[in-house]
């Protein structure tokens, strides 16, 4: 079952790891101790190997004084059965013990067969032949046996070996005589890892409820609370992510309400005027016909700029959102802005300001040219509306860093630098008035065309607003410009 909260899981993981260490401790153990033991045990028979050997050709030799042949004989092997409780016995030439002295009788060899040594090979009373096995009595015994004397030796010693013996611990002697110490060890280990696990795991989760908390906050509508970075740099990281994100939270919120605001505010003046008119035409407090007929062309404009409002709303929502398909194509761009011109070249008549355009003659850009013409046509009107009496407007096109680069700049007063910022903001108030929406959607298709949109004031007096785009890769057909 796998536990529910993350400080369990800590515990639990930490614990699991623990137990698999231990058991991997032990096991790692147990061979090197199972293998150090025999290795030893070797060590022990190949150092009283040569001993004995010795030993029973001198009790041989000493045949002539029987009592001190016993004497050397008894006093030999009391000291090699005190020597790591080791066994010799003496064999036949097939191996089967005949055999004990006395002293070493209690193993009851008699009878049990071992291997013996190659008798072909070289120096054969020089070899051994080790090895292990199970006595008909279930002991486990590490063996080396070796001849008394060479093969073709022709004495009473002739084709008679011997062997040394030593018990060794089975694998389930060893693992019980450890098995306890490590159980112990084990669990000893195990407690502290849960303790610190649990420990750890508390410091863990601990900014996380402080999140789970902040988040009821955020879901109540409390979007000032921030969390303090500390902790792990993985949580520092969560947190700040959190705290950067409750600020753009807050932000688009009080964006947000300010755009209610503002929008609602220009949605209010058309509507007053209309409501206005509509109720003194009802009431009849207008009788003049030439006041009714000036009412009605009121409630008529106010009416059209309410609708235009709403469209522009639609629209710039539309933008933002992406779901504004845009049709592009190559886009001859002195085609393009001399065409914008012309829609404003009698306003700028009236107004007395002079209206000029610059455009490469092979320039293309590759876009939308509805669109375009809407960016161009915003970024146009802006300029003249804050362009005094006598002043000038200039679009220009170019290429830079491969792009196309088209700049709309004025005479006026300019833009405070502080406001430079929030221009393309929606319903910004600034010294120079409201921006309404236009800018907005302006800046919005151009992103939507994969380009930027910039404003600064030109050297010496007024805005210039610039446009980059993407370049038309191969020209092509300029679209049809349909005259207003």
């Amino acid at each position: 079952m796998v536990p529910r909260t993350l400080r369990a899981r800590i515990a639990a993981a930490l614990a699991f790891t623990v137990i698999l260490t231990i058991a991997l401790a032990g096991i790692t153990f147990f061979a090197l101790e199972r293998n150090s033991q025999r290795n030893q045990a070797l060590r022990t028979l190949r150092l009283v190997a040569v001993p004995v050997r010795a030993g029973f050709v001198l009790r041989e030799q000493a045949r002539a004084n029987p009592r001190l042949s016993g004497l050397l004989t008894r006093a030999f092997f009391d000291s090699i059965a005190q020597e790591g409780n080791v066994a010799v016995a003496v064999l036949n030439g097939d191996g089967v013990v005949i055999a004990e002295p006395d002293v070493t009788s209690s193993m009851n060899l008699l009878g049990q067969r071992f291997p013996l040594p190659d008798p072909a090979a070289p120096r054969p009373l020089l070899a051994l032949r080790e090895g292990s096995l199970t006595t008909t009595q279930g002991r486990r015994l590490l063996y080396a046996t070796g001849y008394l004397t060479a093969p073709n030796a022709s004495n009473r010693l002739h084709g008679v070996a011997f062997v040394v013996a030593i018990p060794t611990e089975t694998a389930a002697e060893i693992a019980g005589s450890f098995t306890p110490r490590l159980a112990i060890s084990g669990a000893l280990a195990l407690a502290v890892a849960l303790v610190v696990g649990l420990l750890l795991a508390r410091a863990a989760t601990r900014p996380l409820g402080r999140v789970e908390r902040l988040a009821v906050d955020v879901a109540g509508g409390d979007y000032g609370g921030r969390l303090q970075e500390e902790g792990p740099e993985e949580t520092r990281l969560v947190v700040r992510s959190l705290n950067h994100m409750l600020d753009a939270v807050q932000s688009s919120q009080e964006a947000m309400q300010h755009f209610l605001a503002d929008a609602s505010h220009e949605l209010r003046t058309p509507l007053t005027a209309i409501n206005g008119f509509a109720q003194a035409l009802e009431d009849g407090t207008i009788t003049d016909e030439t006041a009714r007929a000036r009412a009605h062309n009121l409630i008529q404009n106010e009416s059209r700029r309410l609708l235009r409002l709403v469209e522009e709303l639609l629209d710039l929502s539309r933008l933002e959102g992406g779901q504004v398909r845009l049709e592009r194509s190559p886009i001859q761009a002195g085609e393009l802005l001399r065409h914008v011109a012309d829609v404003f070249s009698l306003r700028a008549e009236d107004a007395e300001i002079g209206l000029a355009v610059s455009a490469i003659d092979d320039l293309h850009l590759y876009g939308d040219f509805d669109r375009l013409e809407q960016v161009f046509t915003n970024l146009l009107d802006n300029a003249l509306r804050y362009t005094p009496k006598g002043g000038a407007v200039t679009l220009a096109a170019g290429r830079e860093a491969g792009q196309a680069v088209v700049t709309v700049t004025d005479t006026g007063l300019g833009i405070p630098p502080e406001e430079l910022p929030h221009v393309f903001e929606r319903f910004y108030h600034g010294k120079r008035g409201s921006t309404g929406l236009g800018l907005a959607i302006a800046r919005e298709i151009v992103r939507a065309h994969g380009g930027t949109v910039e404003i600064d004031n030109a050297p010496g007096a007024g805005a210039r607003f610039t446009v980059r785009l993407p370049l038309a890769e191969t020209p092509g057909r300029t679209p049809t410009v349909t005259r207003a």
